[in-house]
């Protein structure tokens, strides 16, 4: 985790610590259900999936990922 300036103090050593132990605590329960989540799209259970209108980073990254394989796929 990149912050501004090293810590000096006991006090703000304590503040960055607490700031990275939430980060991981947030990361690692996503890493978690992400597995959790690919390991049911792999098991061929669904044959479509429909995304949520508020999910607007996946619809725009499926979008740049279609986009960026236009006429590059051959069969």
């Amino acid at each position: 985790m990149l912050i501004p300036e090293a810590p000096e103090t006991p006090k703000a050593e304590q503040h960055w610590q607490a700031n990275y132990d939430v980060v991981r605590r947030v990361f690692d329960e996503d890493f978690k259900i992400g597995e959790s989540i690919q390991a049911g799209l792999s098991s061929g259970a669904n044959t479509f999936f429909t995304i949520g209108q508020i999910e607007n980073g996946i619809q725009l990254a499926k979008k740049a990922i279609a986009d960026a394989l236009k006429g590059e796929l051959t069969v």
